[in-house]
């Protein structure tokens, strides 16, 4: 399990909780099928691929969790991710970009959960 040392300010952790999967976040948006490549003990499970055959080609899919489906522009979580830049990972923690409750929760593309993905094929 992954353990942060930094913590987020109370005003971006409210917000975090207001934030949801809304049904219409699906509308329109094409089922991506794909298994994650993140490390076997990762939780912040990001990113998926997904080989298609084709006839006697192939289509190779890939997808990214969709972090501005809820995470919107100018909100106070996106200000506080643009101070950090990135995530930073040390030994057996980090210091998140954005706080655990979306990287390895809302956002995380775990198996049989519906996620929000942008898809390239």
């Amino acid at each position: 399990m992954t353990i942060s040392r930094v913590t987020f300010p109370q005003a971006i952790l409210r917000e975090v909780k207001s934030l949801g999967l809304r049904d219409e976040l699906f509308n329109g948006r094409v089922q991506a099928k794909g298994f994650t490549i993140d490390g076997p003990t990762s939780r912040d499970l990001d990113d998926a691929i997904y080989l298609e055959r084709n006839g006697n080609d192939f289509i190779l899919h890939v997808s990214i969790a969709d972090v501005d489906s809820i995470v919107k522009i100018g909100s106070s979580i996106d200000a506080e991710a643009n101070k950090r830049a990135f995530t930073r990972y040390y030994g057996y923690w980090n210091d998140p970009m954005i706080p655990h409750e979306l990287s390895e929760g809302l956002l995380s593309l775990f198996e049989d959960q519906v996620r929000p993905t942008l898809t390239a094929s």
